[in-house]
């Protein structure tokens, strides 16, 4: 999905609805760093867990886990994803990702690995472009692309005016009339980092132009977001908004939390075991890998952070006074 504006509740919107069926993982792109690896070792997670509950094969059948997948390279987790054990047509999982573009996965390696990702055979791949700050193509470029022009500079300026005034819907269908070659141009938008069998055999692109208009709320905090500083009051603003953009079973993991440090303000924070336990109990979550997905959210978001008790357990906190963290539970109730 491309165009002005915002994209993430249109994108997350479709995941909630039309892939309530389906197992879905987020990706934030607009975080300004994100482990690719991890994402893959969760998906690897989720697949072998939903083989062994589809009993589509017995289970002398199932491929045998060597090694836990987080000591896997990524080859191997790449073709565990693409494993022929179960008919693709009966189960997938579903990547949201939004921003491919952006800062957390714009380098050469991540994309290549998200291409690889795209086609496999039980992952499906929905992502949103938001950069607008797209670098303009040299003619060098363009032909390795398969892209002629006669004038160079005026297709760069033509280019410029789709992405950084794309509200204007006339601009862009005069200009798609007069370039017929800008619709590849947007194909080839992130052609700094996608190469021709990236984009016609691995991601295998549907194009849907989407402008939405809607305001950044969200991908503009990281910038970066730091809830331990600034103002307690602002803090929980920001914090608010970020809850506000997960899901009702996140937003409850969450509350657990933040309840058990008003309760206990004297802990260091609450061992990963007990939300665990009480998360289960609540049906937020059904397994651990489900906890761990919303625990890399919040990290990601810097939420919560992660302290080593004395005892040597990891332990959960929230970087919130409690002033900030009382006002947030009331905005959220």
């Amino acid at each position: 999905m491309y165009g002005f504006g915002s994209k993430k509740s249109l994108i997350e919107g479709f995941a909630s609805t039309a892939l309530a069926e389906h197992s879905v993982v987020v990706i934030n792109g607009y975080l300004q760093s994100i482990n690719i690896k991890q994402v893959i070792i969760a998906l690897a997670e989720i697949l072998w867990e939903q083989l062994k509950l589809k009993r589509k094969v017995s289970s002398g059948s199932l491929p045998k886990v060597q090694q836990p997948f987080s000591s896997r390279s990524m080859d191997d987790l790449l073709v565990f994803l693409d494993g022929p054990e179960m008919d693709e047509k009966d189960s997938f999982i579903c990547v949201v990702v939004n921003n491919i573009d952006g800062p957390g996965l714009r380098d050469t390696e991540t994309q290549q690995y998200l291409a690889r990702l795209a086609s496999c055979s039980y992952i499906r791949v929905v992502a949103s472009i938001d950069h607008v700050n797209a670098p303009l193509l040299s003619t060098s470029m363009l032909r390795r692309l398969g892209i002629e022009v006669d004038n160079i500079l005026e297709f760069q300026l033509l280019i410029s005016v789709f992405f950084l005034a794309g509200c204007a819907l006339g601009v862009i269908n005069s200009l798609l009339e007069r370039n017929a070659e800008i619709i590849s141009i947007v194909e080839h938008f992130m052609f700094s980092l996608w190469d021709k069998k990236m984009v016609h055999a691995q991601f295998n692109w549907y194009w849907y132009h989407v402008p939405t208009f809607a305001p950044y709320k969200v991908e503009g905090l990281f910038l970066p977001l730091i809830l331990a500083h600034g103002s307690s009051k602002q803090s929980a603003k920001t914090a608010l908004i970020v809850l506000q953009s997960l899901t009702p079973n996140a937003q409850n993991v969450f509350r657990i939390l933040a309840e058990y440090q008003l309760s206990h303000p004297d802990d260091e924070g609450m061992a990963i075991d007990n939300l665990y336990s009480i998360s289960r109990e609540r049906f937020l979550v059904s397994s651990q890998v489900t906890l761990n997905a919303h625990l890399t959210e919040f990290k990601d978001h810097e939420l919560v952070k992660t302290k080593r008790h004395s005892d040597g357990q990891d332990c959960l906190y929230i970087p919130l006074t409690k002033e900030g963290l009382e006002k947030l539970l009331s905005e959220i109730s």
